[in-house]
């Protein structure tokens, strides 16, 4: 299972826990969770743990881990999710814009013309 550390929506105010007191600010930090990054390479084990309508992150996935059966990879490079419009058009803007993480083929095949 992948895990990643997703970027937070929204910054975070640092508060003073006695006061309240503003101290300061950080924009939209990474998140000190760890959580599930939506890839997984399973054994073929994994179908005894699945019924005809299983939902995948619950059931399965815990009594996987109750069992010991279940590893995380934590994934710390780019990583965003794509569940909204939002984020699908964020994830189109940075692929017209030539500047999209994931596409590594171009620079393999840039590598390989040298």
């Amino acid at each position: 299972m992948t895990v990643v550390r997703p970027r937070l929506q929204f910054g975070v105010t640092e508060l003073d826990p006695r006061d309240g007191r503003v101290l300061g600010f950080h924009e939209k930090p990474r998140s000190e969770h760890w959580i599930n990054g939506g890839f997984f390479c399973f054994e073929p084990g994994v179908l005894d743990y699945l019924e005809r309508d299983s939902v995948l992150e619950r059931d399965p996935l815990q009594r996987l881990a109750g069992d010991g059966e279940l590893r995380a990879h934590r994934h710390e490079d780019f990583w965003e999710c794509m569940d909204t419009y939002k984020d699908a058009v964020a994830l189109n803007d940075l692929w017209e814009a030539g500047q999209a993480p994931w596409r590594t083929w171009d620079q393999a095949l840039a590598h390989q013309a040298r």
